[in-house]
């Protein structure tokens, strides 16, 4: 169905109507239930969904084995962010998200001695993405102190990352 089709059947549709289809969508697709608990919920709500979501991305860095350790599932923690940064309203928790997913692979990194060129794109990449919100939204006291130790964290680290070094040291000086 297209944009116009879909506007011309809603606008003819009476409050009484529209308010059953909107009840009915709410009931029966998750999306527009998440998208609603996301906008409309409290901030305790939300928390919850945070906290999950952090969860399951402490779960795709978790290994066992110190002789053999598991690679990170650095591709499905990016699905995990794509979908939080679509159902995401507010700046500062999707940061705060990327900043954690950040820490969870340098913790792997420094506990288990693995580091693999995934992980170092993975790390540019996502320091990338919350310099960007940071900057946008003018965060920079809220996140400069977890900045500044995952950069501490990156001078000390196996290889340089001088696109993370410029970027940080643009954002915070």
């Amino acid at each position: 169905m297209k944009s116009a089709a879909f506007a011309k059947y809603i606008n003819s549709l009476t409050i009484e109507e529209l308010q059953s289809e909107l009840k009915m969508l709410y009931s029966k697709v998750p999306e527009v239930k998440n998208y609603y608990q996301m906008e409309l919920g409290s901030d305790d709500e939300r928390s919850k969904l945070y906290k999950k979501v952090k969860q399951e991305i402490q779960s795709r860095y978790a290994t066992k084995s110190y002789r053999r350790p598991r690679r990170p599932r650095i591709q499905k923690v990016n699905k995990l962010l794509n979908e939080m940064k679509k159902k995401s309203i507010f700046t500062h928790e999707l940061v705060d998200l990327y900043l954690y997913d950040m820490e969870q692979c340098i913790a792997l990194a420094d506990e288990y001695r693995i580091f693999t060129k995934v992980m170092y794109n993975h790390l540019n990449q996502i320091f990338e993405k919350a310099i960007d919100l940071i900057e946008s939204d003018l965060l920079h006291d809220m996140f400069a102190h977890r900045c500044k130790e995952i950069m501490r964290w990156t001078r000390q680290c196996w290889e340089s990352f001088p696109k993370m070094e410029a970027r940080y040291t643009q954002c915070y000086g």
